[in-house]
């Protein structure tokens, strides 16, 4: 299943790729080209960490398994360093974990 899901994070993300390269400036001086360019970047790198955050926060058995594992204090420890590496991937949204 996570396969799956990754497949189809690929697809989404070609198809994209391509509709950019289709809207991509290819005339006019050097500036407008640089500022086009970054753009299309920047857009690419924001629909990556969109990708990796969507896996990252769907819901997987063996971690519930795991987490089934632990003491209250672990798994506290736990969501407070994913939360964090969740802000850092994505710094603009804060995301926040309800622990307790």
């Amino acid at each position: 299943m996570a396969r799956e899901r990754l497949a189809q994070l690929r697809d989404r993300r070609k198809a994209k790729e391509q509709e950019a390269e289709d809207k991509l400036v290819t005339d006019g001086d050097t500036s407008v080209l640089q500022e086009a360019v970054m753009k299309a970047l920047e857009h690419k790198h924001q629909d990556e960490r969109q990708a990796l955050l969507d896996v990252l926060q769907q819901d997987q058995p063996e971690l519930a398994e795991a987490a089934a594992t632990m003491t209250q204090q672990q798994r506290e420890n736990w969501l407070q360093q994913l939360s964090n590496k969740m802000n850092a991937l994505d710094p603009g949204t804060a995301f926040a974990c309800n622990i307790g």
